[in-house]
């Protein structure tokens, strides 16, 4: 039998913040609004919203389970922002050693340390990073658009399809080199140009090869449309007759005519696609694969369905794959990210079993950020899992596939939810659960705790 969950229930029912988002799938097939019409439109749920249609036209791109500005959640079935409790009882929802541990300017924070996302897409996301905290404080102080909180967003993203391709970091600059020598429309875009000459002489190892290489992809950024647009439409004919082969020696290696294609159906004519191809690594997972993409780190998400996780922020520069009015400046965008971030190889995450639960059917994920780390739960008809001790600081958990029986106990009654694929909880800290499949299930966690 399901209870309703309270304020002072082991854990809270969370009806999540839906985004609707260009790059986003429409809304009949997008993981991000099936999952929220899960909740909204549970007959189980008696007051809040209930039964709402989404535009078959919209597309929906991410989402949200967060206390953040942006994409607040609300707690079920009182429809109260999530926010709100936090904020009245921070030592109740958070504890005090993760307000703590996360205080901001000497203040005990009153949030949640990391934002939860589903992200669904078939188009790609913007050429985008997230600046480290220090250029942020620039940033804000300038009032440049897009940096609307004080903190950093380094972030994770999991597939959840059985691929998700994305661009993440600078290439080495041997390959970038390659590219720009083996694709003459590449080369013919800063033709007679000194620094992209000195940059093709400089040795892969010389460090100020790096300092050319801020100046050779502000310049790609900057360059001219009507003739990236001619170039690249150049390079899309040779790409349809050879295929990976007119990417030369990196082509050939990544596969990058299928890529190339892509963006090109979804961004004609933009510097984007130039600009992501060249300089970015193509990284490729598989289902259940995650990778990290540190603060500063240039990426562009490019097709797939994701749980993503990230420090508490909405905070982004972008440049290229998105509306040009939004965009900021390619120098903004060159002087904010990082040339030295780890290969993809580094950046792939660690997981291994869970050594806190009962039955050994979960998974931590360990996130290289401090703000969080991740939980997979997977359960046959009939397992259960079992968290005797809880967690010390918030977490959040959303089922995606199958459905479970959640149960947790307080004061000496029990908490029972059924919750089924697209549904999530906050669980209050400190506070076990048991988790009972019913049929094949997945479920995936973020978790914080003070040290």
């Amino acid at each position: 039998m399901t209870s309703s969950s309270t304020p002072h229930a082991p854990f809270l029912r969370l009806r999540p913040h839906l985004q609707p988002s260009p790059y986003g799938k429409p809304s009949g097939t997008s993981l991000a609004s099936l999952f929220t019409l899960s909740t909204t439109q549970d007959p189980s749920i008696t007051s809040g919203p209930s039964h709402i249609t989404l535009p078959a036209s919209q597309t929906y791109g991410e989402l949200w389970l967060s206390d953040h500005p942006s994409g607040v959640s609300f707690v079920l079935p009182s429809n109260t922002p999530l926010s709100t409790l936090i904020t009245d009882a921070p030592d109740l929802f958070l504890t005090h050693r993760v307000q703590a541990r996360f205080n901001e300017d000497g203040v005990l924070s009153t949030h949640i340390p990391f934002i939860f996302k589903i992200l669904s897409f078939d188009k790609p996301l913007p050429l985008q990073s997230h600046p480290p905290r220090d250029i942020v404080q620039q940033l804000r102080a300038r009032g440049v658009p897009g940096i609307v909180d004080k903190n950093h967003k380094p972030e994770v993203a999991i597939s959840l399809s059985d691929t998700f391709s994305a661009f993440i970091g600078f290439r080495p600059l041997h390959d970038i080199k390659l590219l720009l020598e083996d694709v003459p429309e590449f080369d013919a875009v800063v033709a007679d140009d000194e620094v992209m000459n000195e940059f093709l002489r400089a040795p892969a190892e010389d460090v100020d090869a790096e300092v050319i290489l801020r100046t050779v992809f502000t310049r790609v950024l900057a360059a001219e449309k009507t003739k990236v647009k001619e170039l690249c439409e150049a390079l899309t004919r040779r790409v349809d007759d050879t295929g990976d082969e007119a990417f030369g020696e990196v082509g050939r290696r990544e596969g990058l005519g299928k890529v190339w294609r892509r963006l090109w159906e979804t961004s004609k004519g933009d510097v984007g696609v130039l600009a992501a191809v060249v300089f970015c690594n193509y990284v490729c997972l598989k289902k259940g694969e995650g990778v990290a993409v540190p603060a500063g780190c240039i990426h562009a998400y490019v097709e797939g369905d994701v749980v993503e996780c990230m420090a508490w922020s909405d905070n982004m520069i972008a440049h290229g794959l998105q509306d040009p009015e939004l965009n900021h400046s390619p120098e903004l965008l060159a002087d904010t990210v990082t040339y030295n971030t780890p290969p993809p190889s580094k950046l792939m995450l660690e997981q291994v079993p869970f050594p806190r639960v009962s039955n050994h059917h979960t998974t931590f994920v360990k996130a290289p950020i401090e703000e969080f780390d991740l939980l997979k739960i997977s359960l046959k008809d009939g397992e259960e899992e079992v968290l005797a001790e809880g967690i010390d600081g918030p977490s959040v958990f959303i089922i995606t596939k199958g459905q479970v029986l959640m149960e947790a106990e307080s004061g000496g009654r029990v908490q029972k939810e059924e919750l089924k694929t697209g549904q999530a909880v906050f669980v209050m800290p400190g506070r076990g659960w048991k988790m009972s499949g019913e049929g094949e299930t997945e479920v995936w966690g973020a978790f914080v705790e003070g040290k």
